[in-house]
């Protein structure tokens, strides 16, 4: 039985497709992105969706209009009930999920 990996990333990019995909083949994965696509860059979306061997999930709005922090996330962790979270930076998401950790 695979373990259980959540990923809460800021946007896909190509370079991190193989990553990803990777991960993906390892694991049982689901990753939740913040962004449809990188702010600061432009990419060939319908190419990258070719390539991802997964189901990107995009997380909703921010709460607040506070960048990063995404409340539905205390949701989504305990839906998925992940045995590893891996998160971007530490960041607003990072101490929603140490707060989950903590409450849980």
């Amino acid at each position: 039985m695979k373990q259980k990996l959540l990923i809460f990333h800021p946007a896909l990019a190509p370079y991190r497709i193989d990553f990803f995909n990777s991960l993906c083949d390892k694991y049982e994965t689901k990753i939740y992105f913040q962004y449809k696509s990188p702010i600061e860059q432009s990419f060939n979306e319908e190419l990258i969706n070719n390539e991802i061997d997964f189901k990107p999930n995009l997380l909703k709005d921010p709460l607040c209009g506070k960048k990063n922090f995404h409340i539905e996330i205390f949701n989504i962790i305990k839906k998925e009930n992940p045995n590893v979270i891996f998160i971007s930076d530490f960041n607003l998401i990072g101490i929603i999920v140490i707060l989950y950790k903590w409450i849980h």
